[in-house]
């Protein structure tokens, strides 16, 4: 059993209001998030599957780092050379504005909230699990900002 946290590729959702507003917005005040990204946890997946000696086990995957949202607005802003603001929202607000503006579904948006809301209740640490199993470290947020500077532009 794989118990990955936020996948990387889920920022990709911000993209829409970075590249026409530079802003994106969340209810994740400067909590930190251990975000992974989805190729790690495939990668992951077919070793489990094929590896006999670490299947059977249940593995929580996480990447090497943990950042922030206003951490990611400075990223964002190095890369595409113009400031990226994070605004805070509260969570009702927040599951408004996704579903109004962002064009969500209510279970998607609630699901967002969720997951937001606990990055601001439980303190998140990243582990070597993605190391032992691969024998690499995972992708990077940096690297993977980087791959995809040009859906923010």
């Amino acid at each position: 059993m794989l118990r990955p946290y936020a996948f990387m590729q889920n920022l990709m959702r911000l993209a829409p209001t970075i590249t026409t507003q530079n802003v994106f917005f969340g209810s994740m005040g400067d909590s930190p998030c251990n975000f992974i990204d989805s190729r790690d946890i495939a990668d992951v997946a077919a070793e489990v599957l094929t590896n006999r000696e670490v299947s059977g086990q249940i593995y929580t995957l996480t990447g090497s780092e943990i950042f922030s949202y206003p951490q990611i607005a400075s990223q964002l802003s190095a890369l595409l050379d113009r400031p990226i603001s994070y605004i805070n929202m509260e969570p009702q607000a927040l599951l408004r504005n996704l579903m109004e503006n962002g064009h969500m579904p209510p279970w998607l948006a609630n699901h967002v909230v969720e997951i937001q809301t606990m990055s601001t209740v439980v303190p998140e640490s990243p582990n070597d699990t993605v190391k032992r199993l691969l024998g690499r470290e995972p992708r990077t947020l940096g690297a993977f900002l980087h791959e995809c500077v040009e859906n923010f532009r």
